[in-house]
């Protein structure tokens, strides 16, 4: 087992799934909300019905790609020759098509990046 990549597998782990948890409650709620001051604009920024998904996607594709990389990262830590390029791209194709999946439920379809996620996803899958 390799001890340096199973704790940057658990700090990969950690990160992303704080970073979805604790920027759901607190940084995405604050992008959101109608800034405070002189130089407040006349609207909060959720009135744009496309931003609110749009950051929420933006930000959690973050959180999901962190926890796609820490399952590599595991994944090698466990294995005596490393990681082995089949798995690797296993996992590629899993973290895209959980970002896919994402995509579709966040933005429900809108955001074109979908497509795209869906299309690497299944390239990574089908070159194993």
């Amino acid at each position: 087992m390799n001890l340096w990549l199973l704790a940057g597998g658990l700090l990969l782990l950690g990160g992303g799934g704080a970073h979805a948890v604790r920027g759901e409650k607190g940084g995405l709620q604050g992008l959101l909300r109608r800034a405070d001051g002189a130089e407040a604009q006349s609207r909060r920024a959720s009135d744009d019905p496309t931003l609110p998904a749009t950051l929420r996607l933006t930000w959690h594709s973050l959180s999901v790609t962190l926890l796609g990389f820490a399952g590599m990262m595991f994944t090698a830590a466990f294995r005596s020759g490393g990681l082995a390029w089949p798995a690797a791209l296993r996992l590629v194709a899993a973290t895209f098509l959980a970002l896919t999946v994402l995509s579709l439920v966040i933005a429900r379809g809108r955001h074109i990046g979908w497509m795209w996620y869906a299309a690497a996803a299944v390239a990574a899958w089908l070159s194993t």
